[in-house]
């Protein structure tokens, strides 16, 4: 059976999360990770062996984050953490694409589909890259906010708006 990984990028999933609860007027925010392992596995051949979460976090993390960063490890996730910097314009997450890209890159002799839960076009090139490796790409997203680029960079994309029902926490 063929093998895969997934590569969620925190702060572009709690987008996503935002936008599909305003269009479908649901109040909920949270995602069942075990859900989303199980709509991975009736989607395709490939089993899903890990689960990386990429996200930034301040110096000394709140402790809600690390409350969430808990239950997110308890369900098998792996959290990567990237820097949080103040800014002018406000906090600006440094390091998650490169954590990713590096991640991606590095793991993939072991898995053959890179499952990459990201609206971010900086990716395009990760993508690319193991594509040249013989890997396949696939893109969980809320399409209507995913840029074209990215949509034309993938194998294959997944909406999760069309499984929202299994993947949300009620």
């Amino acid at each position: 059976m063929l093998k895969s990984m997934m590569f969620i990028d925190g702060s572009n999933l709690f987008h996503v999360l935002r936008s599909i609860c305003v269009e479908k007027q649901d109040p909920s925010y949270k995602i069942d990770f075990e859900a989303l392992t199980k709509v991975h596995q009736n989607l395709g051949e490939s089993k899903l062996i890990r689960i990386y979460y990429f996200t930034s976090a301040p110096a000394i993390v709140p402790e809600p984050q690390q409350n969430f960063f808990h239950r997110l490890e308890f369900a098998g996730v792996r959290v990567i953490l990237g820097e949080l910097r103040d800014s002018p314009e406000g906090y600006r997450e440094k390091g998650v694409d490169v954590n990713i890209a590096c991640h991606a890159l590095k793991l993939s002799s072991h898995y053959d589909e890179c499952c990459l839960l990201t609206h971010d076009q900086d990716l395009i090139p990760v993508s690319a890259a193991l594509q040249d490796l013989g890997k396949t790409v696939t893109l969980w997203s809320y399409r209507t906010k995913t840029p074209a680029r990215l949509l034309r960079s993938v194998d294959r994309t997944i909406n999760m708006v069309d499984y929202w029902d299994i993947l949300r926490v009620t």
